[in-house]
């Protein structure tokens, strides 16, 4: 008998249990982090997006509704850019830290209303600033973003026929080591490529160490291969050159990451070029070469941390 009753206490105990866990109140409080980065974006028309990503550790938070954001911008401290709403979407991403499970979204934008062709905005430690329905505002750092406005146009001296980037793997981290393009004079007297801006901070082409190729080469082919097998780093410094185009031609541009090596995985390319006296710039629009890194604070992104009430 004191067998049965010890069991029924046991299995009453034990759904007591399971019913205080399921009337366990929800936390007060939703966390966020958010990870520094470097973005680069060419605006050309009213529905391109600049995007940038926040980890939550609960997708039903109200900070993961598109509809709970009143207005939003872009801050460094010294310039402000107006953004509009867009989408949020889950890149299916998660990671953990501080024994917490985060996943991650990606915050997309448009400028709608700006129209300042040739315009170029230079974001430096800058913030994602967000007023939601209910009053409250968020500002989660993102890091470093350079913003042209300016269709890139019909070719008019110079054209591209073809592009891929070239990775290598430095201090165990993979990264964006160069460019195989393929540029074509458009004239027929000659052009001449003074420079090559990827638009994208802290990264660099490096013209002056151009290699000229003789077809194309596989993507994974490793970087030491375009000379010689002299493995070249990636933080090498960026040298000045040119390149003079008589028709066209297939080139290797070294890429450089200034003090670090970068997650970078989607940037413009402006090619400054000078053709019968006269200089131009040949826009190319938003060069996506990868996926994005899953845990881009792993190459050296400042990790901040938020919580909001709920």
């Amino acid at each position: 008998m004191k067998k049965i009753v010890f069991a029924v206490l046991a299995l009453y105990f034990a759904a007591a249990g399971v019913l205080l866990l399921l009337d366990e109140p929800a936390a007060e409080t939703v966390r966020i982090l958010s990870i520094e980065s470097e973005s680069s974006f060419l605006i050309t028309d009213a529905a391109d997006r600049l995007s940038f990503t926040l980890c939550l550790d609960d997708p039903d938070a109200f900070v993961a509704d598109l509809g709970a954001i009143a207005s939003a911008a872009l801050d460094d401290g010294e310039t402000i850019l107006a953004l509009t709403p867009a989408e949020i979407a889950a890149t299916g991403h998660s990671f953990v830290r501080d024994g917490v499970t985060y996943d991650e979204y990606r915050y997309s934008f448009t400028t709608d209303g700006i129209s300042s062709d040739g315009v170029r905005l230079a974001f430096r430690d800058a913030s994602l600033v967000l007023r939601f329905a209910d009053g409250s505002t968020g500002a989660y750092a993102v890091g470093d973003a350079d913003i042209v406005f300016g269709a890139p146009g019909e070719p008019r001296h110079l054209d591209f026929t073809r592009l891929y980037a070239v990775f290598n793997v430095e201090a165990g981290r993979e990264a964006i080591a160069g460019i195989v393009i393929g540029l074509e004079a458009k004239t027929g007297t000659g052009v001449t490529v003074t420079d090559i801006d990827v638009g994208c901070p802290g990264i660099a082409a490096s013209v002056g160490e151009v290699v000229v190729l003789a077809d194309a080469p596989p993507a994974d082919q490793p970087i030491g291969s375009f000379y010689g097998g002299t493995t070249r780093s990636l933080l090498a410094a960026a040298e000045p050159g040119e390149i003079v185009l008589l028709d066209g031609g297939l080139y290797f541009i070294p890429v450089v990451h200034d003090g670090r090596i970068r997650s970078a995985t989607r940037f413009m390319i402006l090619i400054s070029y000078e053709y019968e006296g006269g200089r131009a710039t040949f826009a190319i629009d938003d060069f996506s070469f990868r996926t994005p890194f899953p845990f881009s604070e792993e190459y050296g992104g400042e990790i901040h941390g938020y919580e909001h009430r709920r």
